[in-house]
């Protein structure tokens, strides 16, 4: 994979690779050398292991990353913020841990970001208003607590939002239901929720 420094798209999705373990993912550093990637879609297998901190290596090019669907566990690295072409990122059904990187803030070209049905935890970074291109948001089924942050107000081309299934509390801020764009859903159940609607 070293040598493929002018690949483009690289898949492998739907399959049953990967053995579980720590170091699958070793070989998401050989692809630093590919300079021009575009794609690198790897969900739907079985991939161990942590996210390599040298994925913040990877082409500044990069517009889709997929690793859903894996056993990845451990923290999101933090230098995911220097992926700043990217338009989708799916994180989701894995056991990641730690808080959402507010890092995540620089990628201001997102389209979609799905990290549902993780064990995250922390706050929901205010970070996020960055991404005034986000039109969908998945962070529902994980462990997230504190308030939604008003600052999502700001993210005005999302259609749909998903917050179900976590520990969020307080009052939902008036500023969500100001997003004008909020066409397909948002999901606010199990959640810890007080006051009033607004």
């Amino acid at each position: 994979l070293q040598k493929l420094r002018n690949l483009l798209y690289f898949s492998i999705q739907l399959n049953n690779i990967g053995s579980g373990k720590d170091g699958d993912l070793s070989f998401l550093s050989d692809l630093t050398n590919a300079t021009q990637l575009q794609w690198l879609i790897i969900d739907d297998n079985n991939f161990g292991g942590t996210l390599p901190m040298s994925i913040s290596n990877l082409s500044t090019k990069l517009e889709m990353f997929w690793v859903g669907s894996n056993q990845i566990y451990g923290s999101i690295p933090s230098g995911i913020g220097n992926l700043v072409s990217l338009k989708t990122l799916y994180l989701e059904n894995n056991s990641f841990t730690g808080n959402i990187p507010s890092d995540m803030g620089k990628l201001s070209n997102l389209g979609a970001l799905e990290i549902f049905m993780n064990k995250l935890s922390g706050n929901i970074p205010s970070s996020l208003r960055n991404l005034t291109k986000l039109f969908h948001l998945g962070l529902d089924i994980n462990h997230l607590e504190g308030s939604i942050p008003s600052s999502l107000g700001e993210c005005h081309g999302l259609q749909s939002l998903y917050l179900s299934y976590n520990l969020l509390n307080g009052t939902i801020p008036k500023q969500v239901f100001r997003v004008s764009s909020l066409s397909s859903s948002l999901a606010l159940s199990h959640n810890l929720f007080t006051g009033s609607l607004p």
